[in-house]
């Protein structure tokens, strides 16, 4: 089985860059017969607002974009396709996997790639108490759950148009948050899970994303999920005439 995904995160409306992408994945499937699934990635329940989810549907019919699974209207995308629905499945596969002796609570700002937090590691036996303590604190945004990520790890995989493509993970990303200060889970958790229990086989990104996808690897192989068998096509952005990253919304056009 072959499967790629169409994944906006409705923050906004799409733009040219988005469709652009989609478009890669459209084809690239249609070259290999594979299926397209579109899941809207709505964990950022505060920017995931209803308007920005219904135009996803209006403007993907809007460019002739298909898909063969997935919700079909903004109605059953609520119903059934939330990630909301499934916060407590986040939660529990995190638990049953416990981390692998390199999570940690962090107090500290996002811009501080390494802390003293990190000193201060959790067993499998600790997460389940450090996740209360991080819900409690979540509505004063006190902690974070975060990655340690060991010096020299080198992620590397085949990318369809960069090529072999080599990360130094700690030296491009450093530790990274995989529950956020508002007690919702991290995007690069929700995404690898999502992925790996969708049988995604094929993921079409900009090339922007190469640090996430190295961040996705590695916490995959700690996990021990299949995400690490994925093909992926990281393409140039889209730019403007200075060179900017083209987020022109289909709206405004």
């Amino acid at each position: 089985m072959v499967r790629s995904r169409y994944a906006p995160t409705p923050s906004g409306y799409l733009h040219a860059g988005n469709l652009a992408n989609f478009e890669r994945v459209r084809h690239w499937m249609n070259e290999l017969q594979g299926e397209v699934l579109l899941r809207i990635d709505d964990m950022d329940g505060p920017r995931a607002r209803p308007d920005y989810i219904e135009h996803i549907f209006l403007d993907l019919e809007k460019v002739g974009l298909t898909w063969d699974l997935g919700p079909r209207t903004p109605e059953e995308h609520h119903a059934i396709f939330s990630q909301r629905l499934r916060l407590a499945e986040y939660k529990q596969t995190l638990l049953n996997w416990g981390g692998s002796g390199l999570l940690y609570l962090c107090s500290c700002s996002r811009k501080e790639k390494v802390c003293e937090c990190r000193n201060t590691l959790l067993t499998k036996e600790d997460l389940p108490e450090a996740i209360q303590v991080l819900e409690a604190g979540a509505a004063q945004r006190k902690y974070a759950l975060k990655l340690k990520v060991e010096d020299s790890v080198e992620v590397v995989w085949s990318d369809k148009e960069q090529g072999l493509v080599c990360l130094d993970l700690q030296l491009e990303l450093g530790d990274f948050v995989i529950w956020r200060k508002d007690g919702i889970p991290a995007y690069q958790w929700v995404s690898l899970l999502e992925d790996s229990w969708q049988s995604i086989t094929h993921i079409v990104r900009g090339e922007d994303l190469l640090t996430s996808t190295a961040a996705q690897l590695y916490l995959s192989k700690l996990c021990g999920l299949e995400f690490r068998k994925v093909q992926f096509w990281h393409h140039e952005l889209l730019c403007d005439e200075q060179g900017r990253k083209l987020s022109k919304s289909v709206q405004s056009s």
